[in-house]
């Protein structure tokens, strides 16, 4: 017996095949096949849904943690500049005298930028009307808060009152400031002395 191929008994075997499906059997083939790919299509399209909320979700929660934290940072800027502006009667010429000790103090405005003022300051001490001593600083509205800053050492303002204001710095001490009228203030460092400054 001759030894057949496989595609040869498959080519034989296809030719006794010959029956043909009825029309029902179609119509029934074609609605299993539609109603199949109708639930692929709803499969398909829930999670789409799904991702397109979800999306839009995250959107809008990252739209308004966004927006609190601008106005946020708007307020504390605003509220940063109302309190330098309560600090520009600083800007003129003071004095302190004890005896034959003269403290002179000198604060000039300066324009950093179109919104950013600077106060700068000078301060001698004289004794018999020879300096014995001469200091800078700067107070300087820095956006979110002010700053007060020494040779030694950088102060941030803490505290506000009506006139009286507070700074503090990174190692605890301590400088307050409180306006008692248009042409006198008090300076203090820590629990020290207390200055009393004049217009000059």
């Amino acid at each position: 017996m001759e030894e057949k191929d496989l595609f040869d008994l498959f080519r034989e075997g296809s030719e006794s095949l010959s029956e043909q499906p009825t029309i029902d059997s179609w119509k029934r083939l074609e609605t299993r096949l539609a109603s199949a790919r109708e639930t692929k299509k709803k499969r398909r399209s829930m999670p789409l849904q799904l991702m397109v909320v979800g999306a839009t979700v995250a959107l809008l929660i990252t739209a308004g943690v966004v927006n609190w934290v601008v106005a946020r940072e708007h307020e504390a800027r605003l509220k940063s500049q109302k309190q330098f502006e309560n600090l520009l009667f600083l800007a003129d010429k003071w004095s302190a005298s004890e005896g034959n000790v003269v403290d002179e103090l000198v604060f000039d405005t300066l324009k950093a930028s179109r919104d950013t003022k600077i106060l700068r300051g000078v301060k001698q001490i004289k004794f018999k009307d020879v300096r014995v001593q001469m200091d800078t600083f700067l107070l300087e509205n820095k956006g979110k808060y002010i700053s007060f800053s020494t040779k030694n050492q950088v102060y941030t303002l803490k505290n506000v009152g009506n006139s009286a204001f507070l700074f503090v710095a990174p190692d605890g001490s301590i400088v307050r400031l409180r306006k008692s009228s248009e042409i006198a203030f008090t300076l203090s460092f820590g629990e020290g002395q207390v200055f009393l400054y004049r217009k000059s």
